[in-house]
């Protein structure tokens, strides 16, 4: 079902758009991306109690495969996963789903994960923490 609701969404709403969408319609952009909060494509890992659908990783998948394959996630338009990824960290991290959380699943609010670090790139898993002298000469955080 949700498979089916993001390749309806991508190929009436989004492909027809593909031209303005790489010439950065950040309005047009806003627009798709309120659209697909409205059909509950930007809340699938969103627990329930703050607006999301709760939904399981392989129909998390399916919402990323289908949105990719569109044109919608092109280069820098990947913000939809983006979106979804950074509602993931706040949720399991924040301490501030409730304020948070069903404003970027519905798609009001645009949100982003981001990551770029010295010796590690984008890639989260091999990021390290900095390492300062603490008062007792100690190291620590």
């Amino acid at each position: 079902m949700i498979a089916q609701t993001t390749a309806e969404y991508t190929e009436k709403e989004v492909a027809p758009n593909s031209a303005r969408i790489e010439e950065k319609d950040y309005e047009l952009q806003r627009q798709l991306l309120r659209k697909a909060g409205e059909l509950g494509l930007l809340s699938a890992s969103i627990p329930e109690q703050y607006g999301g659908l709760a939904l399981d990783h392989i129909s998390s998948m399916l919402i990323s495969e289908y949105l990719t394959g569109q044109g919608f996630v092109r280069h820098d338009l990947r913000r939809d996963d983006q979106h979804r990824t950074s509602a993931d960290r706040l949720f399991r991290h924040g301490g501030t789903e409730a304020k948070y959380l069903p404003k970027i699943g519905s798609g009001e609010w645009v949100s982003a994960y981001c990551l770029s670090e010295s010796g590690s790139g984008s890639d989260a898993l091999a990021a390290r923490p900095p390492r300062d002298s603490t008062p007792k000469g100690r190291t620590g955080f």
